[in-house]
């Protein structure tokens, strides 16, 4: 800023102008940020805090990014009526991830199953405010964390040809074994596709009634456990209940005798009845 020249050289005046500008320079910075805080894309932790408050939502700036605690904002303020199964759809695409997800409705028993990978449960949260803002009133929303295995069988055709030492009436004891085994021959090799489906679907059948139960964090079993063999694929489902724990973050299957037969670490929040979805794929491979 340019001052009347009877000022230059006014060192009490210059002060004075130093001590304003630093005013000007710090308004002006509040000015932008105000500018800025006036959209969510654009605004800091001032201004996202701000819509967090006016939301009633409890964000956690040491775990969740700002970009996070933007888009958590951006879905609810876009919440409009009417609700459809598209708009659902389109809201799950955007806090899970297009086909990310697998969404059943059951109109007889007025549920929402929202099925979606066991390591999938950051936005979990999200999920169930978004559904509850959305769904009726006499829905109900049952989170479905899955666990994905694979199973897989291969066949190796080999021979092995064998040479006799000896001749009938001539022996050394000692000397040479009566028979050497040569070098094995491969045949068939474990990359060609060679085990029929009737022996797939065995496997996966006999692998599923192996399955006795399921144990929670090493403390919860559960024995009422859902089975189904679907040709190569073998599901187990079982419920857990907030009543009987509060997270789960390690999910055991066991046979009759107490022996893990598959093992998964994970993070699920059990804050409503939550529905285990284990799927097995049993197929040829190397």
């Amino acid at each position: 800023m340019k001052y009347p020249k009877i000022y230059d050289g006014v060192y009490e005046f210059e002060k004075l102008s130093d001590a304003e500008n630093v005013l000007f320079e710090e308004l002006c910075s509040l000015d932008e940020q105000a500018k800025y805080n006036q959209f969510i894309l654009t605004c800091d932790e001032l201004g996202i805090a701000k819509y967090e408050d006016f939301l009633n939502i409890v964000a956690n700036p040491y775990t969740e990014t700002l970009d996070e605690r933007k888009a958590r904002v951006i879905n609810r303020l876009a919440m409009n009526a009417p609700f459809t199964t598209g708009y659902l759809r389109q809201k799950l695409d955007g806090i899970i991830g297009q086909d990310q997800y697998e969404l059943s409705i059951n109109y007889d028993s007025y549920t929402i199953y929202v099925k979606t990978a066991s390591t999938n449960q950051f936005w979990y949260q999200e999920l169930r405010v978004t559904l509850n803002l959305i769904k009726p009133a006499n829905m109900i929303f049952i989170n479905m964390p899955s666990v994905y295995s694979t199973i897989q069988l291969s066949e190796l055709v080999a021979k092995y040809e064998s040479i006799y030492n000896y001749k009938l009436g001539y022996w050394r004891l000692g000397q040479l074994p009566f028979r050497t085994i040569l070098e094995r021959s491969e045949i068939k090799m474990p990359t060609k596709n060679s085990i029929k489906s009737e022996l797939i679907n065995r496997v996966a059948a006999f692998t599923t009634d192996e399955i006795s139960k399921a144990l929670i964090n090493d403390t919860l079993q559960i024995t009422d456990l859902y089975k189904e063999t679907i040709d190569n694929s073998l599901i187990i489902k079982y419920t857990i209940e907030p009543d009987q724990i509060e997270e789960i973050v390690n999910v055991k299957l066991l046979d009759i005798d107490g022996n893990v037969l598959a093992q998964s670490d994970v993070y699920i929040p059990v804050l409503s009845d939550v529905i285990i979805h284990h799927e097995f794929l049993v197929k040829e491979g190397y």
